[in-house]
């Protein structure tokens, strides 16, 4: 094969990658109507709302209630069409639950856990959601093709995101059950907040635009048919709005809409809805030129498409670009590096932490845990092995500087830049390395096993 057809093939992967993105989150963006472009900021919104009303709701803080009541699926303010289950009381955005005003004169509604409750199942998601290891194998396919597209922050940042619910999720589910083992010391009010509690939760997960693994919806589900004796449960006693109104449906003023037809919030309290850190991408600061030009041993210039190629620019660009706009602490996931799922020997044992290639997996999202596949790893230069960051308290800033220095040496490659980088390293030793040599380890102290 020769290195066009090789690079046309390259380029053709990374297309149908784009494309099986665009493929997973199409449920979702037709059911909420959202554009295939925003569906993932979409998602992300779903994410962090539902993180905070679980939270709020498990600290006691009751302030989110007090600011606003949220219904629905979306945990959102009363707006536009609502309709009133028959069962729980618990009200619900026509739009959310695919429900006409011409459906709700001629039909009961019933909400999806209702309607579970009534078939002795357990209620299904809004649309046909991706699930997380999807998802997370779209990540671990990207960061093989070397690809840094503008897709791939916010597909980790939904994986870390919904971990994070996980754990909100399983601590509702574990209070309940502790709650419940009272037994006949449980007082109605502590019942009444249970039940509303395991409902939210539900109601979020439903709605949220993905679908958690580990059996979350089930557990939930199990806790609040305990709870409520796999009996419908009114909830809600008060209708939206400042009037008590006899109709199960009501019409208010809808809440403004951007031009995706996605709420507009920002007149909201911003405790209720804390502002999501946006991903930030090359449309909307100014961009680095990278001018990639291949050069031989001699050191004279000469054009080579098979080491030029526009993809190698655009990954040098954006690694230009995170390295000059580093993302947030709290947002810190070590985009762009190599992930270990990728670069870790199956057969064998990698990293100061011994982690055996094999036991790597795409379904841990967790970075903290070492054998996720996506946590970013360094490669040292002298042995050629590659390290966690986490494990070698290498800084994710300096490690790009040093992934890139690699790339420039791996690509061979002059390059031109109307930016100035920070200084960094030439090389990367290792600590096995620097152990080796009798060097020391500049990035800290390590035990070496």
């Amino acid at each position: 094969m020769s290195r066009i057809e090789h690079l046309r093939n390259e380029i053709a992967r990374v297309d149908a990658w784009i494309v099986e993105v665009h493929n997973m989150f199409s449920p979702t963006a037709e059911y909420h109507s959202v554009s295939s472009e925003t569906v993932l900021g979409y998602v992300q919104r779903n994410l962090r709302r539902a993180l905070k009303v679980l939270n709020d709701e498990q600290s006691g803080n009751t302030k989110t209630a007090n600011v606003v009541d949220l219904y629905c699926v979306c945990l959102q303010p009363e707006g536009g069409l609502m309709v009133e289950c028959e069962h729980c009381r618990e009200w619900y955005h026509a739009n959310c639950v695919r429900i006409s005003e011409k459906d709700i004169e001629e039909y009961q509604f019933f909400c999806p856990m209702c309607t579970a409750m009534s078939k002795n199942d357990k209620p299904k998601l809004m649309a046909d959601y991706p699930h997380l290891s999807r998802i997370d194998r779209a990540v671990t396919s990207c960061r093989e093709l070397g690809l840094v597209a503008s897709e791939l922050d916010p597909l980790v940042t939904i994986l870390l995101d919904s971990q994070q619910l996980v754990s909100a999720v399983k601590d509702i589910v574990a209070a309940s059950a502790a709650t419940a083992a009272k037994g006949d010391q449980e007082s109605e009010s502590e019942k009444g907040k249970r039940i509303r509690d395991l409902r939210t939760a539900l109601r979020a997960l439903l709605g949220l635009g993905v679908n958690l693994r580990h059996g979350i919806l089930e557990d939930l589900w199990s806790q609040l048919l305990k709870a409520t004796g796999g009996k419908p449960v009114a909830t809600r006693a008060a209708t939206p709005g400042d009037a008590s109104v006899g109709s199960k449906v009501q019409v208010l003023k809808p809440l403004p809409q951007n031009s995706d037809g996605i709420s507009d919030l920002s007149n909201l309290s911003p405790d209720l809805l804390p502002a999501i850190q946006e991903v930030p991408t090359r449309s909307n600061t100014e961009e680095a030129t990278v001018s990639i030009n291949a050069v031989d041993k001699r050191g004279e210039s000469q054009p080579d498409p098979a080491v030029n190629p526009e993809s190698y620019q655009e990954q040098l660009e954006m690694l230009v670009y995170l390295i000059l706009n580093p993302p947030l602490e709290e947002d810190e996931r070590g985009q762009g590096l190599v992930c270990a799922g990728d670069a870790f020997t199956p057969d064998s044992q990698n990293c100061t932490c011994n982690t055996v290639g094999a036991d790597v997996s795409d379904d841990i999202v967790d970075l903290a845990d070492l054998r996720c596949a996506s946590a970013p790893v360094i490669q040292c230069d002298r042995c050629q092995d590659y390290f966690h960051i986490r494990c070698t308290q290498v800084p994710a800033p300096i490690a790009r500087l040093i992934f890139f220095r690699q790339m420039q040496r791996l690509l061979n490659a002059d390059l031109d830049m109307d930016v100035e980088l920070p200084t960094s390293p030439d090389e990367y030793k290792c600590p096995n390395c620097c152990y080796d040599l009798g060097d020391m380890y500049q990035y800290g102290e390590l035990l070496l096993e």
